[in-house]
């Protein structure tokens, strides 16, 4: 009789513990050392050099605010391929006609996440502030043109850090100080009249941003608000159809770091770029910011592979490239709060900065005033 009693508290309290919740840290994903990637071939990717800031390496100089200050020199891509995109012929209407359906997502074959992290490490130390590859960014916008996509909308694609009206709204507000970055760069006459330029969407935000999102999950229909969506259709294609825009400013990390692998990671960054990239939209992908202290087991060394693959892509795809994550370690706590995950007012200013560097580069180099007919319902979404 006592055993009779005992065995089914044994199995009871067994159960409990299967079913404990496990930590953090026991639910990320175990990193393992593959063979050494192939590297990406003599490829010297083209580099933007920006304006000097009190706390910038002394290697960038400043020049004149009347006179482009950056520069890209096209550099033929060896290596990246592209599959060919459709044209498409715009007709001038004050109708827009409604973006596809997202297609079904797929598993691109990765390459990058399994970069041994010694080789992720270099690569992230040495890449640049910006990259600008001159030749496809003409190629996109050209094509863009042809589908009618609206030179001055500009959309966030991204989580909680894309979501904060602290991104890119702040900018079109006189009134609104900013804290915690020098901002001389503002008095810049073309960063003023880039501001004024894409004011209209950098005050707002679609469904592309969202608190909870990863980058799995802006291309997936189930995340969309079926308030503002169509049936079947993702944030990200959701926000292409309402805004229209020429420019997607992307940037994923905060949640991926918690619930993707870095192969899910690379997959869906891939998706998203081609995704753009077939709907005439030029991504600006950004690597993401990440305080290594205090120590957090494996995230660290997660951060750097997650950033390595982002500026990856960048050079494969020849897309524009903002490397965040090197001058948000300038900052106190690399510009983050105490989770590691949400900016501060610093860090979101600082990001600012680049990405109105960025804008700023693409209008003066490439853009042209909206053609007939082309609009954005930016305010009516």
């Amino acid at each position: 009789m006592r055993c009779c009693r005992i065995l089914p508290l044994i199995l009871l309290l067994l159960g409990i513990a299967a079913c404990r919740p496990q930590s953090q840290m026991e639910s990320l994903p175990t990193l393992v050392e593959m063979p050494t990637l192939t590297p990406l071939g003599n490829l010297q990717p083209t580099v933007m050099r920006v304006a000097q800031r009190p706390t910038l390496p002394p290697t960038w100089t400043l020049t004149p605010s009347h006179t482009p200050y950056m520069s890209a020199t096209p550099t033929p891509l060896e290596t990246a391929t592209l599959t060919p995109m459709p044209s498409a012929t715009f007709t001038p209407s004050k109708t827009l006609t409604p973006t596809p359906g997202t297609p079904a997502m797929t598993m691109t074959p990765q390459k990058l996440s399994d970069m041994p992290y010694e080789q992720a490490e270099a690569l992230l130390n040495a890449a640049p502030l910006m990259l600008t590859p001159d030749a496809h960014i003409r190629e996109i916008y050209a094509r863009g043109q042809q589908m009618g996509r609206y030179p001055q909308a500009v959309i966030a694609v991204g989580d909680c850090n894309s979501e904060s009206r602290h991104f890119l709204e702040p900018l079109t507000d006189e009134r609104k100080m900013l804290e915690g970055v020098e901002d001389d760069w503002l008095d810049d006459d073309n960063i003023q009249t880039s501001i004024a330029y894409f004011a209209e969407t950098m005050a707002q935000r679609g469904v592309a941003a969202n608190s909870g999102f990863t980058a799995y999950s802006v291309m997936d229909a189930f995340w969309a608000d079926k308030n503002k969506c169509l049936p079947g259709e993702s944030p990200l294609a959701c926000d292409i159809r309402k805004f229209n825009p020429a420019v997607a400013i992307i940037m994923f990390g905060a949640n991926d770091m918690n619930v993707l692998h870095s192969s899910e990671y690379e997959s869906a960054l891939r998706d998203i770029i081609e995704y753009a990239l077939a709907q005439g939209v030029i991504p600006v992908i950004s690597t993401f910011a990440h305080n290594p202290y205090p120590y957090e087991g494996n995230r660290p060394e997660k951060a750097i592979r997650l950033n390595a693959i982002v500026y990856s892509l960048a050079v494969e795809y020849q897309i524009p490239f903002i490397n965040f994550w090197q001058t948000s370690s300038e900052l106190p706590w690399h510009g983050l709060m105490g989770d590691n995950a949400h900016l501060v007012i610093a860090g979101h200013n600082e990001r600012n900065r680049l990405a109105l560097l960025m804008l700023d580069y693409l209008r003066q180099h490439y853009f042209a005033p909206p053609p007939t007919g082309a609009t954005s319902v930016a305010n009516n979404h």
